[in-house]
C-alpha cells in the first residue's frame, strides 16, 4: 500500500523490495543533505542570513 502498487500488477516480491531499497536511499540522502544545510545555517548564525 505505501508504495501505491495496484492489486492486479504483476511485480514480484523481489521487483517490489529492490523498489523500497531505492526509496530508503533518496531519503536517507535528502536527509544528509538538509542537516549540512541546517549545519551551515545554524554555525552562521541563523535564518536571517539566508
Amino acid at each position: 500500500r505505501m508504495m501505491r502498487i495496484p492489486w492486479l500488477a504483476k511485480i514480484t516480491n523481489a521487483e517490489a523490495l529492490n523498489e523500497v531499497k531505492k526509496q530508503r536511499k533518496r531519503i536517507i540522502n535528502i536527509r544528509k543533505s538538509q542537516s549540512s544545510i541546517l549545519g551551515h545555517v545554524v554555525r552562521r548564525g541563523g535564518l536571517e542570513h539566508i
